[in-house]
């Protein structure tokens, strides 16, 4: 299969035979236009994520064949919001704020979370985190691409006392 990434474009190649063929002309035609487009010179572009297949036939349909083309799309950045509140005792997921840039990013090979300590926020190996005490803490996260290319954000998570409106600084969040 061909390999390229969304918006890239690649020239295919072919060989009408035999030689003493009449007619070469080549159709092309994409099955898959949301993920590759072909143009009618043999040229594929990469329009959506996924696995596309590209139909390759004689203009008389005698003969034909597929191309299968895998387009992806190249991780370029990691994004959190600023600050997350919970409630002390709540339970929430890193996932629920981590934003893949671009979105439809296909070259993720693994994501981490760490935290320093688990006095005010617990944290699971799977990125649920709970509210322990009032208090503020940071997730630390890693997204690594197919390159070996690491991203990094923290989340900052601020702990809240139950129903309170409490922000553990004696400030109100509301």
């Amino acid at each position: 299969p061909l390999s390229i990434n969304k918006f890239d474009e690649y020239q295919l190649a072919s060989d009408v035979g035999p030689d003493k063929a009449t007619d070469k002309k080549i159709i092309w035609k994409s099955l898959d236009p949301d993920i590759v487009r072909v143009d009618e010179n043999g040229k594929v572009e990469g329009v959506g994520t996924g696995k596309g297949i590209v139909l390759v036939s004689s203009e008389d349909g005698n003969a034909s064949t597929e191309v299968t083309v895998n387009v992806g799309q190249p991780l370029t950045g990691i994004a959190v919001p600023e600050v997350v509140n919970i409630e002390k005792g709540e339970t929430s997921s890193v996932k629920t704020y981590l934003k893949f840039l671009p979105t439809d990013a296909t070259n993720i090979t693994s994501v981490t979370y760490t935290i320093d300590n688990d006095y005010y926020v617990s944290l699971k190996s799977n990125g649920v985190f709970t509210g322990n005490r009032i208090g503020k803490d940071v997730i630390k996260i890693t997204v690594t691409d197919d390159k070996g290319e690491e991203y990094y954000a923290d989340l900052n998570v601020n702990v809240t006392s139950p129903g309170s409106g409490e922000n553990g600084n004696g400030n109100s969040k509301y």
